[in-house]
């Protein structure tokens, strides 16, 4: 598998960035939705509780039995992701799988439990793992001040009825305001007809060029460059074919693009086969190097050339 696929990060999906919330020997589980706080997790009442449970090992690693465990009038399960299994090189095996739970109700309670076994190998032992007694805070919106009235309230006279000449001066005001900004629309929209709108595939290739030439700067995190390259790629595939590319998570995506025929299959074979890779970046925590980041901008540029109005594809 070509090396350059291992730095291509966060292409077509933009989830909030995990954190590792309990690990078990080459089992890792990460939660997303909440805070990780000394003891549990922070959830508001809005979000979701998104786990994803991560084993790294050899070639050979083998991942079973999983499941997860909850109290029906705390959670609702949303979503059960499909368990992906990628080789980023040769030797190595990553198997990942994601839940997503809905809180029923603010306030603390037990996070569903999930299990799941693993064995690096034919002939390895099975090694059971479960995470299980994750305290969670859900908090709810805030409680407006309310006070308490005794006695009887007296009866309040209410004032007389102002003139509606007195509104005059503030309607004559937007009305001046609501006609400024018509002109402005109007000049604003002639000069974007004159100037001629840039083709999807131009732009793309011109902002890789031009990330390929600055390079990360030194201030920004590890996965910065992969995730330029992946937003550009993500608002050509949008603009070129009319998918919703930068909405959706992989798994979605690349479930959308099954049912369509917007790609050819060796196209939509490159993206089954590095989108998974893009995913399981952000969990390494290591900057991509030069020659990772300059393979990377070739298969970007490589699949909007291949794509471009006009390609044999």
């Amino acid at each position: 598998m070509p090396a350059p696929l291992l730095c291509l990060a966060l292409l077509l999906a933009a989830p909030p960035a995990d954190a590792a919330l309990r690990t078990d020997g080459k089992a890792r589980l990460f939660v997303s939705g909440g805070k990780v706080v000394k003891g549990g997790v922070v959830l508001p009442y809005s979000d979701l509780l998104k786990f994803t449970m991560v084993v790294k090992g050899g070639k050979g690693l083998e991942v079973d039995s999983v499941k997860a465990e909850w109290e029906e009038k705390l959670w609702r399960r949303h979503r059960e992701g499909t368990a992906r299994i990628t080789h980023p090189d040769p030797q190595e095996a990553v198997w990942r799988k994601e839940f997503e739970f809905d809180a029923l109700q603010p306030g603390k309670a037990v996070a569903p439990a999930l299990s799941l076994r693993y064995r690096d190998g034919e002939d390895a032992p099975w090694q059971p793992v479960r995470w299980a007694d994750v305290a969670v805070e859900v908090v709810g919106p805030e409680d407006a001040d309310q006070k308490d009235i005794r006695g009887d309230l007296p009866i309040e006279t209410l004032p007389e009825e102002p003139s509606w000449t007195r509104f005059l001066p503030r309607v004559g005001i937007g009305l001046a305001a609501v006609a400024l900004g018509g002109l402005a629309v109007f000049f604003l929209r002639r000069r974007a007809r004159l100037k001629p709108a840039v083709p999807p595939d131009q732009r793309a290739l011109a902002e890789l060029d031009r990330l390929e030439k600055d390079g990360p700067p030194p201030d920004r995190p590890p996965d910065w460059y992969p995730t330029q390259v992946s937003a550009v790629l993500r608002r050509y595939i949008e603009e070129r074919f009319s998918l919703r590319a930068s909405r959706q998570t992989t798994e979605e995506f690349l479930a959308e693009l099954g049912r369509g025929t917007h790609l050819d299959a060796a196209q939509q074979a490159t993206l089954r086969e590095f989108l998974p890779l893009c995913d399981l970046a952000k969990f390494t925590g290591l900057p991509p190097s030069a020659a990772e980041c300059a393979g990377l901008t070739d298969l970007a540029r490589r699949f909007v050339l291949q794509t471009r109005p006009g390609s044999p594809g």
